[in-house]
């Protein structure tokens, strides 16, 4: 297979993802990371709902749900938040975790396959922002993943991410 470095949808989320980092270092005194709940979308392979929850300080679960073309996804992770030192933005934190999905096959003519589900196992390394002034949480990382199940689903994709949108609950 030919993979351009310009024709990679990993690539292209990884570049806007950049972008708005840039965004939100111009603007370090919009910015703080202190909420509980958070829902919202979770942007990337495959787009889905994302509800996040601190459950103690620094460490939060993320369930989200997601669809693509050919497959639901339903996935369940545990994520470390800490504070990114050095850096004139108060409030920035970085996160690291593990998680694992559940997926189930569509094939398209309106038959799923949930006889033959397969499963994900996920790493995340990410940046974690919340806007001061308004209830809206942003995140972005990286997702290495791990395929398993029948023979043409064990594969490890290494280029996956995803941007977050969400709107904080509490």
């Amino acid at each position: 297979m030919n993979y351009s470095i310009f024709s990679s949808p990993s690539l292209r989320k990884l570049s806007i993802l950049l972008a708005a980092c840039c965004l939100f270092l111009a603007y370090p005194d919009k910015l703080t990371a202190q909420y509980k709940s958070a829902l919202g979308v979770r942007l990337g392979l495959p787009n889905s709902v994302s509800y996040k929850q601190f459950i103690k300080a620094g460490q939060a679960v993320e369930v989200y749900v997601g669809t693509r073309s050919i497959y639901l996804n339903a996935s369940l992770a545990y994520q470390v938040h800490k504070a990114l030192k050095g850096t004139p933005i108060d409030g920035l934190n970085w996160y690291a975790g593990a998680g694992i999905s559940m997926i189930v096959l569509n094939l398209g003519n309106g038959d799923v396959r949930f006889q033959d589900p397969f499963y994900s196992f996920q790493a995340y390394l990410g940046l974690d922002y919340a806007f001061e002034e308004i209830p809206v949480n942003l995140s972005i990382d990286w997702v290495p993943t791990v395929f398993r199940g029948n023979r043409s689903y064990n594969r490890i994709f290494w280029g996956t991410g995803n941007l977050s949108i969400r709107y904080i609950l509490k």
